[in-house]
């Protein structure tokens, strides 16, 4: 199921301000309650929440203990490398469609040293760029990627949100 940040989401913060994860309304106030979080930032011009605490609507939360999670490790699907190369194609840097997309594995499946269908081997492309490659190599085409395949964690695919990325731009500025 491929989740989807509204710009009701609340960006919650590890206690070393690493980014976690982003939560609905009704979770934060869980946490706040439990008296497991700070209110970072809140929304501009919000109005309180109905309750007895008179709060603010968050924007983001830190927690108060750090708490240590392995790295979550992104799956490779078509939405994840869509957001990962900034829906443009890796070759011609038209922007693309999520269903215009298509995958391209920059060392062909048909070579000896095809690595397989990882991270490092897969760019966003447009149709026309695809077919253009083919089953060549780069250098037999005479094409270029903008940028080297890497893979993700999960806070670049987070990112990709233009609203959570200005909230966490915002508050790294008040950081720093």
């Amino acid at each position: 199921m491929k989740k989807t940040y509204s710009k009701r989401s609340i960006l919650k913060l590890n206690a070393d301000y690493s980014v976690l994860e982003v939560i609905n309304l009704k979770k934060a106030i869980s946490l706040f309650l439990r008296d497991k979080i700070n209110i970072i930032a809140i929304e501009k011009d919000s109005k309180p929440i109905h309750s007895s605490l008179n709060i603010k609507r968050p924007k983001a939360i830190a927690l108060k203990k750090y708490i240590h999670l392995p790295r979550k490790t992104m799956r490779i699907n078509r939405h994840n490398l869509w957001m990962r190369d900034g829906g443009i194609c890796q070759y011609c840097k038209t922007p693309i469609k999520l269903k215009e997309m298509t995958i391209d594995h920059v060392v062909p499946k048909s070579s000896k040293k095809f690595p397989g269908h990882i991270w490092t081997n897969i760019v966003a492309s447009c149709a026309k760029c695809n077919h253009k490659k083919g089953g060549k190599s780069l250098s037999q085409c005479n094409m270029s990627l903008i940028r080297k395949p890497f893979t993700p964690r999960y806070e670049d695919l987070i990112f990709f949100n233009k609203e959570i990325k200005s909230i966490f731009d915002d508050l790294s500025k008040k950081i720093v």
